[in-house]
């Protein structure tokens, strides 16, 4: 097991360095309404201005079309650098976690005494519940049975929660309880998804993902299309990194995962942010390699 106290590679500049070195002269460009439009960009924004000195503006904003790289960097002497912002979230954890909630909410349509938890463990499934289809029948007539139950006795029979689980992969039921809150079914744990890649290196997981991964390539392609579109000499990916998810394990969570493998950088860029929301940001440069800076 990796050790993730040691190996930390090179200490950038933290938060609160960065921001006692900015001009106290600098325009507020934060002000411009179309920073709304987007908190993944506005985010990036402030992230990169701040370690960086040089001033963010909105390139792909409502109406300029797709093709656009997101921001556009401005350094004191003028010359230009263009940012491309990606997320990692899964949109199909969104989409079943989503639906998850509104399944066990369907739990909660009789008035229940007591406090049911529910947790969703492993490779959890939500049943397709298709309109017609025959898992949503087995799951209405369930829960129907469910809200009998419950209006007589005050909790569903064992044999009813087993159906249940059975239609509900990954669903588990936890014992009822009189003296807790909220009353009825809620969920208390969701399982992030996340895939198991144990004793690949971290940077070897980073590298193929931006290899691989379609939406990846794509905004690489951006980047260095939009270096030259915009006359620009340098190119970022910003990377907000979501903890869910298929993409869940490209979370960096120490700065030794800079040091655990080998990062074959993507052509074209040439920097690389690591925002996971966490309590630092993790950045490459192809001069220079990797950093960690402490976001306090």
């Amino acid at each position: 097991m990796r050790n993730m106290l040691e190996g930390w590679g090179e200490r950038g500049t933290s938060w609160a360095e960065a921001a006692a070195a900015l001009r106290a002269d600098v325009q507020p460009w934060w002000e411009d309404s179309r920073w709304d439009e987007d908190p993944d960009d506005r985010r990036a924004a402030l992230t990169v201005w701040l370690f960086t000195g040089m001033v963010p503006e909105r390139r792909d904003f409502a109406g300029a079309g797709d093709s656009r790289a997101d921001l556009l960097l401005t350094a004191e002497d003028g010359h230009r650098e263009v940012v491309e912002v990606m997320t990692t979230i899964d949109a199909s954890f969104q989409h079943e976690q989503t639906s998850a909630a509104r399944l066990v909410e369907e739990l909660n349509q009789s008035e229940h005494r007591t406090s049911i938890p529910v947790s969703l463990e492993g490779q959890w499934t939500p049943p397709r519940t298709k309109k017609g289809s025959p898992q949503r029948k087995a799951w209405q007539e369930t829960v129907r049975l469910l809200h009998e139950e419950t209006a007589s006795t005050g909790k569903p029979s064992p044999d009813t929660v087993r159906k249940l689980e059975r239609l509900f992969v990954g669903l588990q039921v936890g014992e009822p309880s009189e003296d807790e809150e909220p009353r009825g079914f809620h969920l208390a744990s969701i399982l992030a998804k996340v895939q198991d890649h144990e004793g690949v290196p971290y940077l070897d997981l980073l590298t193929r993902f931006l290899q691989t991964d379609r939406q990846a390539v794509r905004h690489v392609e951006k980047v260095k299309r939009e270096v030259a579109a915009t006359g620009s000499t340098r190119g970022h990916l910003y990377l907000l990194v979501a903890s869910t998810g298929q993409h869940g394990h490209l979370l960096p969570i120490s700065p030794s995962y800079l040091t655990d493998g080998t990062f074959e950088p993507p052509d074209g860029v040439d920097e690389l942010w690591l925002d996971g929301g966490t309590s630092h940001i993790f950045r490459w440069q192809r001069e220079h390699g990797w950093t960690y800076h402490e976001m306090s």
